[in-house]
């Protein structure tokens, strides 16, 4: 297994964002992954609107997968409208 994060931000509504959040580790554990760190990083201005959103509510992960399902996870979080984006990297070699 890897080591990867995940960055990810929805609206700012606690309804949406609490979605958007059980979503993305629904997905995670979906795939096995293994959750190590969790953080919220609140509240941002967003550099530029998405639609009518001017602040987003951003949200990370630090978590071991096998690189196969990385493709998956992404399509999944990719349709998902709670979630306006995100990204996934890879750490170390």
């Amino acid at each position: 297994m890897k080591l990867y994060e995940i960055l990810f931000f929805s609206e700012n509504n606690d309804a949406v964002f609490l979605r958007a959040k059980d979503k993305v580790k629904a997905s995670l554990d979906a795939h096995g992954c293994v959750i190590e760190k969790e953080e919220d990083f609140g509240v941002k201005e967003l550099a530029y609107d998405i639609g009518k959103v001017r602040d987003g509510h951003y949200y990370f992960y630090h978590f071991k997968a096998e690189p196969k399902v990385i493709s998956g996870i992404e399509s999944e979080l990719k349709h998902d409208a709670n979630i306006l984006r995100s990204m996934i990297i890879a750490l170390g070699k």
